[in-house]
């Protein structure tokens, strides 16, 4: 058989063909996968885990997720919120530990722990308030399951430099007014704590995330603070001197709506309102 030029133009034609569906075989091929998650999506899922776990009041996770942190805090562009987040594990084994019967004996030692990587996160940036926030709460924890840790000066004016600075910044932070408030409830009122309050600043803060207060910049940021608020408002109307069991169930129900596999608010907390509710009315 003479092979001719038609020839010749007609094999060519059926080459281009196949190598143009050859490639948009691959193209698809390639489209259908889905990429390698980027550093900042790995400490987003990172992050969502450790929420998962303080919820749970999975202690032992949270511990593993102290040590996995580690992996993004060599990034610059990272490592502030890599260390918030690794300091929070700590922070939510000591809140998760204090309603364990018997309380676990690492709680004041997390704490310090936690204190120590918040301020690291401050360091890394200085305009990130939850990291203030945070270190704040564990050295007032670290202070009361262990008050030696306050008899050393540096943590105890440590923890008066950041109440003074924090003082009128974080004023209707919802979370600096969540931290505020439990180390609030105790205090005499005149010196401007106390249950009412305490609840009154809680109010507020509920009020100020509703117009947008303490909302996450990036996804990275904390994004946590109404459930929270709710269930201190719950604990708050349940153990004042003369208790809203009405209020507290309202509010724990809020919680649990909003964080549905809270340990805490649905295994212990709503249990104590749903006692209170079988008791005779106190006044």
């Amino acid at each position: 058989m003479a092979v001719t030029d038609d020839t010749v133009a007609l094999d060519l034609a059926r080459r281009r063909r196949l190598l143009v569906a050859t490639l948009a075989a691959f193209a698809a091929a390639c489209a259908s996968k889905d990429p390698a998650p980027t550093p900042p999506q790995k400490l987003e899922a990172l992050k969502n885990q450790i929420m998962a776990a303080d919820y749970q009041g999975d202690r032992a996770a949270l511990d593993r997720y102290y040590a996995e942190a580690d992996a993004f805090v060599a990034d610059k562009s990272l490592e502030s919120r890599a260390r918030y987040w690794k300091a929070y594990t700590k922070w939510r084994r000591v809140m998760n530990g204090g309603n364990e019967t018997p309380m676990p004996p690492d709680l004041a030692v997390d704490s310090i722990t936690c204190a120590d990587e918040m301020r690291r996160s401050s360091d890394g940036d200085a305009a990130f308030i939850d990291a203030r926030i945070g270190e704040f709460a564990c050295l007032g924890l670290a202070f009361f399951f262990d008050p030696a840790n306050g008899q050393d000066p540096a943590r105890v004016e440590r923890i008066r430099t950041l109440f003074r600075d924090l003082g009128p910044n974080g004023d209707g932070h919802p979370r600096y007014s969540w931290a505020w408030g439990m180390a609030a409830f105790g205090a005499p009122p005149e010196r401007g704590g106390g249950p009412d309050n305490v609840i009154r600043v809680y109010l507020g803060a509920l009020d100020a995330w509703k117009q947008g207060a303490g909302r996450p910049m990036s996804p990275l940021d904390p994004s946590w603070g109404e459930a929270e608020l709710n269930v201190n408002l719950a604990y708050s109307y349940l153990n004042k001197p003369v208790r809203d069991v009405a209020l507290a169930r309202k509010h724990v129900d809020e919680a649990i709506r909003l964080a549905p596999n809270w340990h805490y608010a649905k295994d212990i907390l709503r249990p104590q309102i749903e006692a209170a509710e079988k008791q005779p009315a106190t006044r």
